[in-house]
């Protein structure tokens, strides 16, 4: 993989984990106020979330590593 697909796949993580970042904020914004029944959907939303995030957290610092390698 050259740098230029590298520094692609590095931008594209990082947009990763902006969007799980806010989708994160967006449930817990709304955990607050809601009842019981939507706590658990907001639960399910936030696992899928904190999974992404944890996925292209991996996939940033393995790339980040692979470009400290290459340097």
């Amino acid at each position: 993989m050259d740098r230029v697909q590298l520094r692609a796949r590095i931008e594209q993580a990082t947009r990763r984990l902006v969007v799980a970042e806010q989708a994160m904020e967006s449930a817990l914004r709304a955990v607050e106020p809601s009842g019981r029944a939507e706590k658990e959907m907001i639960s399910d939303a936030l696992r899928a979330a904190f999974d992404e995030l944890r996925t292209a957290k991996n996939e940033l610092l393995d790339l980040e590593h692979q470009i400290a390698v290459d340097d």
